[in-house]
């Protein structure tokens, strides 16, 4: 039985040959070679069931079920006259469920593609979620119980946790710009990073009390607390040493508030769980970087053919979620840069800004990938 890692060498071997083939690259070559990709995971599976069958069902790690959506897509090509259309600082790229905004005292529902400014909360209800996607190429998944504001724009980008969790995945930043999310009682600030800031119950025995948990999956963060500062790297939580099983402090009932109508459009709906919290610690997390766990390749390879089969099934929005939740999730996947391109690639038919913020962060990622000239392509505006 072919293992997993070796979807990884079947990923690299399709890739790198229609890199050194390419000359002119086609549309239809890197089709048939994401496809290779995504047969190969499923003759993958279809053995493990047909061998595992006997023993009982296979476990495998859930996924968090987003669905992505645009309120009004362009049609056409775009028009050649007049000053191009600025982007908005921030905006939500998608919602599930019924997440709300809140400006000004009035609290209104969260919509696709609504812009978000200085001063602006999300509240995202139990069972909701919603995705903030900022110009830059930088998002982040908004959990649900989460109380998520957004204090400042450009050059410094301030969010402020009052409750629940959030997942960044931050595009690598201009010299004089900076990323920070505020908690009560830490500041957490990064250079170009993927990672999770939640919010937890105090417990003495955990960092002093603190109710601030920070995972960094990809990079460095500085963690800021109590006067001091500290370094967390890639595989570790901090406070350290606390417990895997706190329990997120979930955002409190809300006092009524002005809602304005929802705007007449549906949102996406889907049957997925949400995924058990990844384990932290330093030591665990070095052994996983050098030897991934079955199922977490598993999970990586199922989003990744759940994404291109809706990109295959026209459901351009869906396939942008999954690429995004694989990207936030496993941002060191085996899959991630296949996904990156991708995503870029789909974004362009329906969000030009979006689209060229995703190739200046590939190619800051990527500066020699197989997809530079898609990126290059991109910001050239062909």
């Amino acid at each position: 039985m072919k293992s997993n890692r070796s979807l990884s060498d079947i990923a690299a071997r399709v890739l790198t040959n229609e890199a050194r083939d390419a000359g002119e690259a086609k549309p239809q070559a890197r089709a048939r070679a994401i496809d290779a990709i995504a047969v190969a995971i499923r003759q993958r599976k279809r053995r493990q069931r047909q061998r595992w069958g006997v023993f009982g069902a296979v476990a495998v790690a859930a996924s968090i079920a987003l669905a992505m959506g645009f309120g009004h897509l362009r049609g056409g090509e775009p028009t050649t006259g007049g000053a191009p259309p600025i982007a908005a600082a921030a905006s939500a790229s998608f919602v599930r469920g019924s997440p709300s905004l809140e400006r000004g005292g009035v609290r209104e529902p969260l919509s696709h593609g609504m812009s978000l400014q200085a001063g602006d909360r999300v509240l995202v209800e139990p069972g909701s979620r919603a995705t903030v996607a900022l110009a830059d190429g930088t998002f982040l998944l908004v959990e649900d119980r989460a109380d998520l504001v957004l204090v400042s724009t450009t050059p410094t980008t301030t969010f402020e946790l009052g409750a629940g969790s959030v997942h960044a995945d931050v595009a690598k930043l201009k010299p004089d710009a900076r990323f920070l999310i505020r908690t009560s009682d830490a500041e957490v600030e990064v250079r170009g990073t993927s990672f999770e800031v939640s919010r937890a119950a105090p417990d003495p025995a955990c960092g002093r009390g603190t109710t601030t948990r920070v995972k960094v999956r990809e990079g460095v963060v500085a963690v800021r607390a109590a006067g001091n500062e500290a370094l967390v790297r890639a595989g570790e939580s901090w406070p350290r040493g606390c417990s895997d099983s706190t329990t997120t402090l979930g955002l409190a009932p809300q006092p009524p508030a002005v809602v304005l109508p929802a705007a007449n459009e549906a949102v996406p709906t889907t049957n997925e769980a949400t995924p058990s919290p990844a384990p932290t610690g330093a030591a665990s997390a070095t052994k996983r970087s050098a030897e991934p766990r079955a199922s977490d390749l598993g999970a990586q390879n199922d989003l990744f053919e759940k994404a291109v089969a809706r990109k295959r099934a026209g459901d351009v929005a869906g396939a942008i979620t999954s690429f995004e939740e694989l990207l936030a999730r496993h941002p060191s996947s085996h899959l991630a840069q296949s996904a990156r391109v991708e995503r870029m690639k789909l974004l362009r038919g329906v969000d030009r800004e979006r689209a060229r913020a995703a190739a200046r962060a590939y190619l800051e990622r990527y500066p020699n990938g197989f997809g530079r000239r898609d990126a290059e392509l991109i910001l050239s505006g062909d």
